[in-house]
């Protein structure tokens, strides 16, 4: 720990911006988080309103009624499924779900 923050609590450390390690792989900027072909891809895929996002809040809506899949009770699976044309990705999603409160 460098001698400016012995003493500090880890409170006053993080909320601190001079704290933080210089270095680019402890807090990775969004310009390269978007950059990667793999989650460019995924959050496309699931989010975008062009491919699958309101599809599967479609699906979710009819299905179980007006409301959400919880992202705080969530599991998530990945597994890789042989393929003669190629191998690939499937990936699972377990929310539970919360249906919307009037209030």
């Amino acid at each position: 720990m460098p001698p400016a923050t012995i003493g500090r609590s880890k409170v006053d450390q993080a909320s601190n911006p001079t704290w933080w390690p210089r270095s680019r792989s402890s807090r990775p900027r969004a310009r390269s988080i978007k950059r990667c072909p793999s989650i460019r891809s995924f959050t496309g895929s699931t989010r975008s309103p062009r491919f699958y996002g309101t599809t599967l809040k479609a699906i979710i809506h009819e299905m179980f009624g007006d409301g959400i899949m919880s992202a705080i009770d969530f599991e998530l699976d990945v597994r890789k499924k042989e393929d003669p044309k190629g191998d690939r990705v499937v990936v699972t999603m377990n929310g539970k779900f919360l249906p919307y409160k009037k209030w």
